[in-house]
Parts: structure tokens; sequence; C-alpha cells
């Protein structure tokens, strides 16, 4: 009847117990031997539900007002130190003639392969005519595809090393820029 008594009680009672309240009330209801599970059968662990918070209207809206705020000042933040670049100021006057040079430079290479390309392929057709061991034919259209891309190269290089030997101080004044100065109403 006693541990009938405390099994209700226990089970109504919803805060934490310390193990010195459960010995001193075996104790005094005489329980002969106190096992732990007959102690705790019956019981469950209570778990308080979570109370949903609700927010007001007015807290939501300040709410999304700061979350605006802070990211316009991180967006400011971010874009404050950044300069506008435009893609003429990316490159020095020099490196601006030496783009001009290698976009020269691989234009003849271009050039001079598929110059080297048509006059194989020419070759090769012309020789189907005249010849028709396929050896001969690609003997043939080979040779004229080196000779021609041979004097193309020699044509470039000789017209690059002329264009520099005759003007060396026009090349000189595109490498450093010069900057002139308006003459104002004031200066006349």
């Amino acid at each position: 009847m006693a541990a009938g008594r405390w099994r209700e009680g226990y089970s109504r009672l919803v805060r934490e117990i310390s193990h010195v309240l459960v010995a001193k009330q075996a104790r005094q209801e005489e329980v002969q031997v106190a096992w732990l599970d007959q102690l705790l059968k019956g019981s469950r662990v209570y778990i308080p539900p979570k109370s949903i918070k609700t927010r007001s209207p007015e807290l939501e809206q300040h709410l999304e007002t700061i979350r605006h705020q802070l990211a316009s000042n991180e967006y400011e933040r971010m874009v404050a130190n950044i300069q506008p670049v435009s893609s003429t100021q990316l490159f020095t006057p020099a490196d601006r003639q030496q783009l001009k040079e290698l976009k020269s430079q691989l234009s003849a290479i271009v050039n001079v392969t598929v110059s080297m390309g048509a006059v194989g392929f020419a070759v090769w057709v012309w020789m189907g005519n005249l010849a028709s061991d396929v050896g001969m034919r690609f003997l043939a259209s080979f040779a004229g595809a080196l000779a021609i891309g041979a004097i193309e190269t020699f044509l470039y290089w000789r017209y690059v090393s002329n264009a520099k030997e005759r003007d060396p101080a026009r090349a000189a004044r595109r490498a450093i820029p010069t900057t002139r100065r308006r003459e104002s109403k004031k200066d006349r």
C-alpha cells in the first residue's frame, strides 16, 4: 500500500528528486529491499513541450529593415575601394606595343600556315593528273608547302627588320607617350 502511494505521488511529481530523498522515503515506509527498477517502475521522463513564440508584425518589420540596412552596409563596404578600370588603362604603352607586335606575329604565322596548306593541296591535286603514285604526290605537295613556307617566312622577316631599321624613332615615340598641354584662353 505504501509503495502504491509512493508511485502515485512520484508520477504526479514533475520536479527533480535527489537520491537522498528517495532513500529517506524508502526508510520511512519501511521498504526492505529497494531496487532501482522497482522505484522507477511506472515512471517516465517528462519534457515540457516547447512553447511557440510568435513575433508581432511590428517586430518582424523592424527586423526586416535592420536586415536590409545590414545588407546595404555590407555591399557599400565591399565596393567602397573599387575603382572602375577601363580596358585601355590595364596596359602600359609598352605593353600595348608588345601586344600589337604579338598580334602581327600570330597573324603572320596563321597566314604562312594557311598558305602552306593551300599550296600543298594545290600541288596534290595538280600531281593527281600527272602521277598516280601516292608517295610521289605526297612528296611533291610536301615540298611545295615547305618551299612556300620558307619563302613567306623570309619575306616576313625581311619586312620586319626593314621596318625597325627604317624608323627607330617612330617606335620609340610609340613606346613613350607624350602629353601635350592645351593652350587656354589665359595663355594666349
